[in-house]
């Protein structure tokens, strides 16, 4: 592991939270790595100048992960180590930290998907906590009562992505889909999905491990400071149907 290059990424509005600084200024001591800023109004914009950055030098660093850390989250130092391991370890594509929502409720932006029904339901911390430390769709079923063959979907707050595989050339890309749709009673709701749960989609649409982990103990910082550390809140999430941006 101590050969690997990893391409961090780190999308921001406008300025990064003081709480972050411990994760970026040391993210690893066992992997090599480069920090890149990305600024800008709009996230999937961002996202994608990053990751062209990323393409764009693969030829001379020779990247083996690309990593996003978003700008008010929280983590330990030396968080980019133990994703690493976790990836090589468990062959994944695209593994994720669970990040709790800016809610006090212990819901999380990992989520459950029926592709069928295009239904999902969060995950709660109550939930994360009675699974393996790092899991994949295809052992959910194993401790929550779930519907057959759901789909996993992660977040980008603190996500490593494999770097040497073809599916990360176009036609992926991060993108954020917004539309208004009619309900059965006549309102009109927006509906959007977040650019991270697309992605997610788009894995599982070829088929390609996914996974999230809580080795990393993730702080969300808003209004308040959101740790999943530990398993507090609700104990599920009900049943929705339209994405919220997370």
């Amino acid at each position: 592991m101590a050969n690997k290059k990893v391409f961090l990424g780190v999308p921001c509005r406008d300025s990064i939270i003081p709480e972050a600084q411990q994760g970026l200024q040391l993210p690893a001591q066992e992997v090599d790595w480069q920090l890149e800023i990305g600024k800008g109004p709009l996230l999937a914009n961002v996202f994608n100048g990053l990751w062209c950055l990323a393409l764009n030098s693969r030829k001379t660093h020779g990247w083996d992960y690309f990593a996003f850390h978003h700008a008010d989250i929280q983590a330990p130092a030396c968080w980019l180590d133990v994703m690493v391991g976790e990836a090589e370890r468990t062959g994944a594509e695209m593994l994720s930290a669970v990040v709790c929502l800016k809610e006090p409720t212990g819901k999380t932006s990992t989520a459950i998907w029926n592709p069928q029904t295009w239904r999902y339901r969060r995950l709660t911390l109550q939930e994360i906590f009675r699974l393996p430390e790092t899991f994949a769709a295809g052992n959910l079923r194993d401790y929550l009562e779930l519907p057959a063959s759901p789909v996993l979907l992660v977040n980008t707050g603190l996500l490593l992505c494999r770097f040497t595989s073809d599916w990360i050339f176009p036609p992926f890309c991060w993108h954020v889909d917004d539309a208004i749709e009619e309900l059965p009673d006549g309102r009109f709701v927006p509906v959007t999905n977040p650019e991270d749960w697309n992605a997610s989609r788009f894995m599982a649409d070829r088929r390609l491990p996914v996974a999230a982990t809580r080795k990393v103990r993730v702080i969300h910082h808003g209004a308040a400071a959101f740790d999943a550390g530990s398993a507090w809140g609700q104990e599920t999430d009900s049943d929705e149907r339209f994405p919220q941006v997370s």
